[in-house]
């Protein structure tokens, strides 16, 4: 157990090394001379991208009927945003439940739009990062083949989570093996309550169309990023190259992707620009998106934590 903790050093370790095989020197000469044109278009990204992730999240809402002003579930979203980024594998997101559960005084049916939000995001990811390696598999077996398992291993999931009997036959094996007694009967009406709020097929269906396009505009503002670094590379190419980079980023290692997402970016784009220059670009689209989402973030923990005095 004590080893897990210290796993999201290994990105910091990663990106170490990678800013000392570079220079630092190189890429602050990176830096300063991106294109603030792309940089100022990045911007004009985050408040579409935001609205979009809210919407869809409350659209799997309403199918529940649990009712929120939009306005709610925006620094809801915001928040998580802060804690997704800073924590391993994004896991921070699942901070949404709790807000739910605020109002809907229900564990299971609070958990049931965030974790199929958060099923199809890492889904769709992963069906990205799989159209991607297809690509590459003539030069990049590797990756073609991570790629591979990780889809499979997704799409099993999500199948799975969407089965309650499958569902309630893998469960109960932790349920009956590991769940200490007392945890039990709480356990057993959440998992009741998590299937009878699941939205119905057809919305699902609706929300994976969604994710897709979400996560495509994502990409879109890492292009930008990329762009601003003088990264020469076409849109449709890096549609295609750049979820590889987020899949492999999701591994609980690193923060926010950092030092993963750049190994691989380096392995991908080697021939489109200058290694300081991919570095920056993905370092950039990362910090700017931190800060960006922590500032707003602690803002509104700061008034929520007000108000309760």
């Amino acid at each position: 157990m004590k080893l897990l903790k210290f796993m999201p050093v290994i990105g910091i370790i990663l990106l170490g090394y990678i800013l000392a095989k570079i220079g630092v020197g190189n890429l602050v000469s990176a830096f300063q001379t991106a294109s603030y044109f792309y940089v100022f278009l990045m911007l004009l990204t985050f408040l579409p991208l935001l609205l979009l992730q809210t919407y869809k999240w409350g659209y799997l809402l309403k199918k529940q009927k649990i009712n929120f002003k939009f306005s709610h579930l925006l620094k809801f979203q915001i928040i998580s945003l802060f804690y997704e980024l800073v924590t391993p594998a994004r896991i921070g997101s699942f901070v949404k439940i709790a807000y739910l559960q605020e109002k809907t005084k229900n564990l299971g049916k609070s958990a049931s739009s965030v974790v199929i939000d958060r099923a199809l995001d890492f889904l769709v990811v992963a069906f990205l990062a799989f159209l991607g390696s297809l690509s590459l598999a003539s030069r990049e077996f590797n990756i073609f083949y991570a790629c591979i398992i990780t889809f499979i291993l997704f799409l099993a999931g999500f199948t799975v989570l969407l089965n309650r009997k499958l569902m309630k036959f893998f469960a109960g094996i932790f349920y009956n093996s590991l769940l200490p007694a007392k945890f039990k009967r709480n356990a057993k009406k959440s998992f009741g309550d998590f299937y009878r709020n699941m939205p119905p097929m057809q919305s699902i269906v609706f929300m994976f169309a969604l994710t897709a396009i979400f996560w495509i505009l994502v990409y879109t503002q890492a292009y930008l990023s990329a762009l601003a670094f003088n990264v020469q590379i076409s849109y449709m190419k890096f549609l295609i190259i750049f979820p590889i980079s987020v899949i492999i980023s999701l591994l609980p290692i690193t923060i926010s992707g950092l030092g993963t997402r750049e190994i691989v970016l380096l392995k991908l784009l080697g021939n489109s620009a200058e290694k300081q220059n991919i570095v920056a670009f993905s370092m950039f689209w990362a910090l700017l998106s931190l800060g960006v989402y922590t500032t707003a973030g602690l803002i509104l923990i700061f008034k929520k934590g007000k108000k309760k005095k």
